[in-house]
């Protein structure tokens, strides 16, 4: 049980306390559903009584009963608030550790490359990318990934920060790749770095790329990046977070639009030129995002692009339509039937 003690394993694991406490609470329900409490059976409960208040215990309150490092958000607040002050909303910010958790709080309407929890990420290479921006040593292919992930902003954390996680292990090398905009002197960092920006119009090359082999691949990464240099700037409008509008003043047959956005076959487009409709098609680039393209030459195009449902999405609807037709016929007709025996609720017996 030396993990129930360790402040790294519960500082990872403690957002699943919650779960854990509605698991433990189904599970005493279902334990006294099915041995109801009489005195042959006290011990048991006695036991079950127990382990409930252990288990009580164990979940994020153990914070308040033992000396535990808890954060004071001091430092997490005034990255946020110089972020706020001096990056543009359309400008990206990488962050990693507690500054990525807490930048959604204090300052929501900037956009960081990462978001809340890595395991969430659906792009292929953000694994190794973000590996390797941690914990890489070869500043070029960190400056690669920011700029194939379109980043502008850098937070880096080195050993002196009070910054809980601590992921940088070799935060010296972003001194030769970016421009430093902000130390606070005691170990936390920015860097302002010369990115594309999020939507740049390219040739079609670049989906004949090879992708990277890896994280630190950096022959075939930087042949990628060398076609986001020489585009040209495309407009970005969201209008919400699953739905967003390129605009383009002109497109040719060979060129098309790479975004730092990852691609995903739920992604649907719309694209209008002059009032008219118009043909996008869209495809995925050499590192995993988005690229569109058309087969004919667009003029003031503005192609829409919205997130629906996936497959498995719908699989998951489906399975909670069923659930809820079992339960109903198991669990609630059953007792309709009972209280109401002159209806009928589909139970009964075929002769």
């Amino acid at each position: 049980m030396w993990w129930a003690t360790d402040p790294d394993f519960l500082t990872l694991y403690s957002r699943f306390f919650t779960e854990i406490d509605i698991v433990i609470a189904l599970a005493i329900g279902l334990l006294y559903k099915k041995f109801p409490v009489n005195v042959k059976n006290l011990s048991f409960y006695f036991v079950i009584l127990l382990f409930t208040i252990a288990s009580f215990l164990f979940g994020w309150r153990i914070f308040n009963l033992v000396d535990f490092p808890k954060a004071n958000l001091i430092v997490e607040r005034e990255i946020s608030k110089w972020l706020q002050a001096h990056v543009l909303p359309t400008d990206r910010v990488y962050l990693s550790g507690s500054t990525a958790f807490w930048l959604n709080w204090f300052a929501a309407e900037l956009s960081q490359v990462r978001g809340g929890i890595d395991q969430a990420a659906t792009h292929p290479f953000w694994a190794q990318a973000s590996f390797n921006l941690r914990e890489g040593e070869n500043p070029q292919t960190a400056l690669a990934w920011l700029k194939a992930f379109r980043v502008k902003y850098i937070v880096v954390h080195d050993k002196n920060s009070t910054e809980y996680y601590g992921d940088f292990k070799n935060p010296e090398k972003f001194e030769g790749i970016g421009t430093q905009v902000f130390n606070n002197g005691v170990g936390d960092r920015i860097y302002k770095v010369e990115a594309p920006v999020l939507a740049q119009i390219t040739s079609k090359q670049i989906l004949e790329l090879p992708k990277p082999k890896n994280g630190a691949d950096l022959v075939n990464l930087s042949q990628y990046v060398a076609f986001l240099n020489q585009g040209v700037e495309a407009e970005v409008d969201w209008v919400s977070p699953s739905k967003f509008k390129v605009k383009a003043a002109k497109l040719n047959q060979n060129e098309g639009i790479s975004l730092g956005i990852t691609y995903d076959p739920a992604w649907n487009s719309e694209c209008r030129m002059q009032n008219a409709s118009c043909k996008i098609k869209i495809r995925k680039d050499p590192i995993g995002n988005l690229f569109l393209g058309s087969s004919t030459e667009l003029q003031n195009a503005e192609i829409e692009l919205k997130h629906g449902p996936r497959w498995d999405n719908w699989v998951g609807y489906v399975i909670s339509i069923v659930t809820l037709v079992l339960v109903w016929r198991i669990e609630i007709a059953e007792k309709l039937s009972a209280k109401l025996p002159k209806f009928h609720f589909g139970l009964e017996e075929k002769s």
